[in-house]
């Protein structure tokens, strides 16, 4: 695995089913698939009252103030090796207007919206939908619509 990214990034979502949780028993962190086991981009997320709200949706309820909280200013680490791509996610206080967004999510129709992107790695899903994680440049880019 080589250092794609770390740093603080303000996160965002796309498409529908993006997260499925492989290991949420543990009450450090949870960890999803991006789309499905397939894509073999895992997210190892250690933020304690994300985890929380997490838990409250694996169970079903409250699923739109999970993407909500999810949504927020993290300390993000990501490593590839271009077959794996593995991102960790820590809390963060020193998220600034002009840190990169990391941008996951899996496409319905093929379709990815022009953003000036810094990196980007595709993995396709079983169903044969594309999961993707990249990083745009920041907020301040035109075009990119903040949740």
């Amino acid at each position: 695995m080589s250092l794609q990214f770390c740093g603080p990034t303000q996160i965002y979502l796309q498409g529908k089913a993006v997260l499925q949780p492989i290991d949420w028993q543990n009450d450090d962190f949870i960890t999803y698939f991006l789309g499905d086991e397939q894509s073999r981009i895992t997210i190892t997320d250690h933020r304690p009252f994300v985890n929380r709200q997490a838990q409250f949706a694996i169970q079903g309820m409250g699923q739109a103030d999970f993407l909500n909280v999810f949504c927020q200013p993290a300390l993000v680490t990501i490593d590839s090796d271009g077959q794996e791509t593995n991102v960790v996610i820590e809390d963060t206080d020193d998220f600034v207007a002009k840190e990169p967004i990391l941008w996951m999510g899996v496409l319905e129709d093929n379709l990815l919206p022009a953003n000036p992107l810094t990196w980007l790695h595709f993995e396709e899903t079983k169903d044969h939908r594309i999961a993707f994680v990249g990083l745009v440049d920041s907020f301040n880019q035109r075009g990119f619509e903040q949740r």
